[in-house]
């Protein structure tokens, strides 16, 4: 099993790239926020997975270190990518198109996106480093556990006819 793949949909829900379908249906029906709900079903679901590792308190206070700087850092650049995509907007809006400043919007863009995985991937190597092997294991089997709640569904639904045949 790869550790990876299941950690970064979680960073592209957070990013509002995708959300899968049948997450964001089963949320909606159930309260007006489903990003919220999704985001404390999250939180709920790490708590329970950092507690089936035993950690040792120095072990908490080192994750909890990476969790806070990973988050501050993100949060930041969240922002920007924020204020690219109203710039984005605006520019697209308006009656005359400046391609080039539109191109430097999107570089920008892909710049601040390349930089939030380079944070999400350096965080995910500092905390191999902080579990133990058999931490590593537990950890690895409890995302096995959870991960029905982290699989991504199409962006786009598919025709009816090839829903069916998947059926």
């Amino acid at each position: 099993m790869n550790i990876y793949r299941h950690n970064i949909v979680p960073l592209i829900l957070l990013l509002g790239l995708l959300l899968p379908a049948e997450v964001y249906s089963q949320l909606a029906s159930q309260t007006g926020d489903p990003v919220k709900e999704l985001q404390n079903k999250m939180t709920e679901l790490r708590k329970q997975v950092v507690n089936q590792l035993h950690l040792t308190s120095a072990q908490r206070e080192e994750l909890s270190k990476v969790q806070t700087d990973r988050e501050q850092n993100q949060y930041m650049l969240l922002q920007q990518l924020q204020a690219i995509k109203k710039a984005m907007k605006m520019e697209l809006m308006s009656t005359s198109l400046n391609k080039k400043r539109m191109q430097n919007l999107h570089n920008e863009s892909k710049r601040l996106l390349n930089t939030l995985m380079d944070i999400h991937f350096e965080s995910l190597v500092t905390v191999r480093e902080i579990l133990q092997p058999n931490q590593i294991v537990t950890l690895q089997r409890e995302f096995e556990k959870v991960s029905v709640y982290l699989t991504a569904a199409p962006v786009f639904p598919l025709p009816v006819n090839q829903q069916k045949a998947l059926e």
